[in-house]
């Protein structure tokens, strides 16, 4: 194939220095009508460790499809990827490029797979009368990393999958694989952004340009402190999650949250008290499908100047606890098993759900919705005999498309 010519070119770990061929070589043009790599300015990667730049090359090059353990990619490092190559890495990555020497990951001539980061799961177990269970999980670093024209044949430019789960007396905990990103940007990626059952956590705004598909399509238990910038030309501009497991805060610099199942928000007992899952949303607008949904389960959500609304014409099942809490009692938590719920949004607007919008059963803190609107409720789902959303005032069902404010704690009638 074209690309076999780059194996000509140095050493074949390509660490080494490398031949100069005639300058009238630079750049030729086969049947393919992509450009032949010169044999004197790009030498070939075979997945060698770390990986960096070599005196006399521009770029580096991979021809194939290789698997990696731990990965180190030196600050200045220009790896150039064959069409729908995939460079895996199954354990850790450390691309640490600064300002000054960025590291950039690109595609000649057609575009290439991607980078797929994952780890293989496993479980493990933590001292449950310790303080808190672990908090993270393998690291993928990514700073000061451009990745331009992949996505071919993948889900997106860059997947992070797998982690581990940690086990104590009483709960487990999951700790996803985690992208610890800074100055990373994704350009021209021809399926999504960043995909998988992983986490991203960036410092600073991620950036798109140019993606064809979904920014960041992850689980909400991976989607903590997501910040995405919109650099334009993007189909698609928006947060894809899935369910919640951890505390979390959503943040994505007003790009839209898309859910598409049910978000549960937990809680486990600890060594020694109820130890909450908390789900904070920063000011955005989340967009729910008929299939999204938030499900308090012992957990809290806070939100403030949040929009909730359809993410399609069908209206999406509201905000509600799971079951009738009465009779909880925090000093029997063990022989009962429950934990009440929490629920405090802020100048938010609910809209287009089935009803209840809000369904908080007996036996739960009651809900605080200071400044919230509740709008377009439809009949779907109707049932009488649980809280909707009050308002303090005695309400039950309200009329369709009935829109009113919440500005006091709501009170749910007996029965």
């Amino acid at each position: 194939m074209w690309w076999l010519a780059w194996f000509a070119c140095g050493d074949a770990g390509g660490d080494g220095p490398v031949g100069r061929g005639d300058d009238d070589d630079d750049v030729q043009t086969g049947d393919t009508g992509l450009p032949t790599p010169s044999t004197f300015d790009r030498c070939p990667w075979l997945g060698s460790t770390p990986l960096r730049p070599v005196e006399g090359c521009v770029s580096r090059t991979l021809a194939a499809d290789v698997t990696v353990t731990d990965l180190v990619i030196e600050p200045g490092t220009v790896l150039e990827v064959a069409p729908g190559v995939v460079l895996r890495v199954e354990g850790s990555l450390d691309a640490s490029g600064t300002a000054e020497r960025p590291i950039v990951l690109r595609a000649i001539g057609a575009p290439w797979g991607g980078l797929a980061l994952a780890y293989e799961p496993y479980t493990t177990t933590y001292d449950n009368y310790g303080d808190q269970p672990p908090d993270s999980a393998t690291r993928f670093v990514m700073h000061h990393v451009e990745v331009r024209d992949a996505g071919a044949g993948t889900r997106a430019a860059i997947t992070v999958d797998g982690g581990y789960t940690t086990c104590g007396f009483y709960d487990c905990i999951e700790l996803p694989s985690t992208i610890l990103a800074r100055e990373l940007a994704i350009r021209g990626s021809v399926s999504g952004g960043v995909a998988g059952d992983g986490a991203l956590a960036p410092d600073d705004p991620v950036g798109f340009e140019d993606v064809a598909g979904t920014l960041v399509d992850i689980r909400a238990s991976s989607l903590d402190d997501v910040l995405v910038e919109d650099l334009g030309g993007n189909a698609h501009v928006a947060i894809h999650t899935t369910p919640v497991r951890g505390d979390q805060r959503w943040v994505s610099q007003g790009v839209p949250i898309e859910v598409t199942s049910e978000v549960r928000v937990r809680w486990f007992q600890g060594p020694r008290d109820v130890v909450r899952d908390v789900l904070t949303i920063e000011p955005n607008v989340v967009l729910l499908d008929g299939g999204g949904s938030f499900v308090v389960d012992g957990g809290r959500i806070e939100a403030s100047g949040v929009t909730f609304a359809p993410l399609g014409s069908s209206p999406w099942p509201g905000i509600r606890t799971l079951g009738d809490h009465t009779g909880y009692d925090a000093s029997e938590v063990n022989g009962i098993g429950l934990a009440p719920s929490e629920l405090e949004l802020t100048d938010c607007v609910v809209r287009g759900t089935t009803n209840p919008a809000v369904d908080w059963r007996e036996g739960h803190v009651p809900p605080t919705m200071s400044g919230t609107t509740v709008e377009e409720v439809t009949a779907e789902g109707t049932d009488p005999t649980v809280c909707v959303v009050a308002c303090g005032s005695g309400l039950t069902a309200p009329a369709l498309g009935n829109t009113f404010t919440c500005d006091v704690p709501v009170v749910c009638p007996p029965g």
